[in-house]
């Protein structure tokens, strides 16, 4: 018992640290502003090795709700996605706007898709789709409280219908494929599992 009361106070061990790469040049190789920039990174390794043809790619940030209704049902939409060429369960999302912070933008892009407001936001957190190339941000967020106070603002890219489904049946969903965004299906997770969902800092 005493070795198991000292394992649960003993203090939380960082990860080693890893030598950080060492950028030796860049240059632009494809800009489509503001929707993506492609660099070439010339680096070099911890080892010393030098990398010729790194290439990163800066898209920009943005965020990701899941907003339940009192009744605990959470809002949903139906998208089409160009790239994979299927129609799929989506959650309200959006790109950050110039100088906009990532909570600003989740209640503009909320209100935006679906209409609705929130009275209570949590941060769940900010994660990179791509840590290895750069590949955008997400900036994970919950609401509840819901109140309809407008139409959803028209627009013929973002076509889609909206509803309210039972976590359980998100779940369903991701497990089915029918999520077909690593980021919605990562924040379906986070917000259903009874542990994590506790986390995060109210706003």
């Amino acid at each position: 018992m005493r070795d198991l009361m000292l394992c649960k106070r003993k203090k939380r061990q960082p990860f080693n640290k890893i030598e950080a790469w060492q950028l030796l040049s860049r240059r632009k190789a494809f800009t489509a502003l503001p929707w993506v920039k492609v660099y070439v990174d010339r680096i070099r390794l911890p080892s010393g090795r030098v990398i010729s043809d790194f290439y990163a790619i800066d898209l920009p940030e943005f965020v990701l709700i899941y907003a339940q209704a009192r009744n605990g049902k959470v809002l949903c939409q139906s998208q089409y996605h160009y790239a994979d060429d299927k129609t799929g369960l989506s959650l309200p999302a959006g790109c950050l706007e110039k100088k906009e912070s990532p909570l600003e933008a989740a209640k503009r892009e909320f209100r935006e898709e679906t209409g609705y407001m929130a009275q209570t936001w949590k941060f769940i957190g900010s994660y990179c789709v791509d840590s290895r190339r750069g590949c955008g941000k997400a900036h994970l967020f919950t609401a509840k409280g819901l109140k309809k106070i407008s139409r959803p603002l028209t627009d013929e890219m973002e076509e889609g219908d909206i509803f309210f489904i039972p976590p359980s049946r998100l779940i369903e969903a991701v497990m089915r494929g029918e999520v077909i965004s690593l980021a919605v299906a990562f924040l379906i997770s986070l917000a259903t599992n009874p542990s994590l969902a506790k986390g995060g800092s109210k706003l």
